[in-house]
């Protein structure tokens, strides 16, 4: 399985101490360069932990940097360079998954998939624990522990209704 990840998604889980739930579910993730300098760089140089956490996967051989190669596909400006990067990266390789958090980022990619009938699906760091749980990655309780850390956690923007949609839904998941 082929998974591109925006900073948003590796930034969330290595906070919460959840990083390794991504290479459970794929032995191998690619990022773009923008993303490398966002999570890794630009993160070693403010001394934050997720950085070192993330770096460490990276000195691994877990996490790839991946250039992206020049496109005359057009995105809207709002993407910023990570996302955008990570959207061009997922079309380049064919991806399975794309991970990503912001919701216009999300939409521009699912209708840039759509267009180019690619079948890369969309999934953000909820979506990714949620199918951690589905695919027996993590227990249900370990799951709904990591979701409540999400919430907890006030530098991690996700928002707080669709966090608590996640936990019902994994609450009430029968086993």
């Amino acid at each position: 399985m082929i998974v591109i990840s925006d900073a948003g998604p590796l930034i969330a889980l290595a906070k919460i101490g959840s990083l390794p739930v991504i290479f459970q579910l794929s032995s191998m993730v690619l990022i773009p360069p923008a993303v490398f300098e966002e999570t890794v760089v630009a993160g070693l140089r403010l001394g934050l932990a997720d950085a070192e956490s993330i770096s460490s996967y990276h000195a691994g051989g877990q996490l790839l940097v991946v250039p992206v190669q020049p496109t005359r596909l057009e995105l809207p400006e709002e993407v910023d360079p990570g996302e955008r990067e990570g959207i061009l990266l997922a079309l380049q390789e064919q991806a399975d998954w794309l991970l990503v958090d912001d919701l216009r980022a999300r939409a521009v990619a699912e209708a840039i998939f759509a267009s180019q009938g690619v079948k890369t699906r969309v999934r953000g760091t909820l979506g990714l624990l949620v199918e951690a749980f589905r695919q027996g990655v993590l227990t249900r309780s370990e799951t709904i522990e990591r979701l409540r850390a999400l919430e907890a956690h006030p530098d991690i923007w996700l928002h707080e209704s669709l966090i608590r949609w996640a936990i019902d839904a994994i609450s009430q998941t029968r086993d």
